[in-house]
């Protein structure tokens, strides 16, 4: 009975550490939401004033404005009908989101997000876009 007691500690204290990456409007469902209904009127307010981004294997670094730019012309090629957050995870000032998206053109990508601390609040350092081909 102890050693169930243990796990079962030691798995609240893992959710609690996981919760604040994954909880409602974490960072990464906010950008599921924006790739889903296929707009960026607030993605910007998600993205450092440098963030890295990888778009189909074009790399660049730049504002937040321009990364929601990137992203917004990325959405009016390949409108998604699709998305889901894979895996999600924080360590300490940083987290990941690992997404899969599927397009109106019947192409599914996977979707890079990293966040790490900003002042008070988490912002997407680096964001890569890269097409699954099966």
């Amino acid at each position: 009975m102890k050693f169930r007691n243990k796990w079962i500690v030691t798995l609240g204290c893992l959710m609690g550490c996981i919760s604040p990456a994954v909880g409602a409007n974490s960072l990464g469902e906010r950008l599921q939401t924006a790739l889903i209904t296929n707009t960026t009127e607030q993605v910007e307010t998600l993205f450092s004033d440098q963030t890295e981004v990888s778009v189909l294997g074009v790399s660049v670094v730049c504002s937040s404005e321009q990364a929601a730019n990137v992203l917004g012309q990325f959405l009016g090629e390949h409108p998604i009908k699709n998305c889901a957050i894979l895996h999600s995870g924080k360590k300490s000032n940083a987290g990941f989101y690992i997404m899969t998206a599927v397009s109106t053109t019947q192409k599914r990508f996977r979707i890079y997000a990293l966040e790490r601390a900003e002042g008070n609040s988490n912002l997407i350092r680096q964001f890569r876009i890269d097409e699954v081909i099966e």
